[in-house]
């Protein structure tokens, strides 16, 4: 940390006063071929279920009752600050954790990049933030986010359907490095992912998928959602 010392004239004439005001000038990232950054937390990530049947609560500090279904969306956003500005990413592998998967069937789940920018304590299906609208009525993948998803995950159903919950959260993750790449060149502004259900007959015979996902609030850090991305 640096120290500035500041002088100037007193209320006295001919006093001088001072004072120090601490700068912080912590060292910019240092890109290593081969480094791993590791992005799990809070402070690093933030994350809000955007849910039908809670169309206007502000989901921000659930745990884990975030549902993936039709028109509900689990948003995503990563805090890139600790990747060096010139770093050339290799993979950008996405985590997350299906703790309540449906009983029966396979569900097809996007992951679309988000165009609006939203805060996590306010946002809800019907807002981004308080004082604010989506580009519709409500939030809508394709509207909100982009047209096509950047990658596809198949979330198993359940193993044992006698459950309520896999215990522990079932683990999945895919490679998003093209989206990490745009946000950390500034080539499309960070405004995170959404995981989206994507309805296909031949994946889940024709079901109402639900899954349920923990989040960055969850009490064990293992099974929260998190980035890692890995440098050439």
């Amino acid at each position: 940390m640096k120290v500035k010392l500041i002088v100037g004239a007193g209320l006295v004439t001919g006093m001088l006063s001072w004072s120090v005001v601490a700068q912080d000038t912590a060292p910019a990232p240092v890109a290593t071929p081969g480094q791993k950054i590791t992005i799990v937390g809070k402070g690093l990530v933030e994350d809000v279920n955007l849910d039908s049947d809670r169309a206007t609560q502000k989901l921000g500090p659930q745990r884990r009752d975030n549902r993936i279904r039709k028109d509900s969306a689990f948003l995503i956003k990563f805090n890139l600050d600790r990747v060096p500005k010139d770093a050339k990413i290799k993979t950008a592998e996405l985590y997350f954790y299906v703790w309540d998967p449906h009983s029966d069937a396979t569900g097809k789940t996007g992951v679309f990049e988000v165009k609006i920018p939203w805060v996590e304590a306010k946002a809800n299906l019907v807002q981004p933030d308080d004082g604010k609208k989506w580009t519709g009525e409500n939030f809508v993948i394709g509207t909100d986010t982009a047209a096509e998803p950047a990658a596809i995950v198949m979330i198993q159903p359940d193993e044992d359907p006698s459950k309520d919950e896999a215990i522990p959260p079932v683990e999945y993750k895919v490679d998003i490095a093209p989206l990490a790449k745009a946000w950390l060149s500034g080539a499309s502004p960070n405004n995170g992912l959404a995981l989206a259900w994507i309805p296909d007959r031949d994946v889940d015979q024709g079901y109402m998928v639900r899954n349920q996902v923990t989040a960055s609030e969850y009490q064990e850090k293992m099974y929260q959602p998190k980035l890692i991305i890995t440098l050439e």
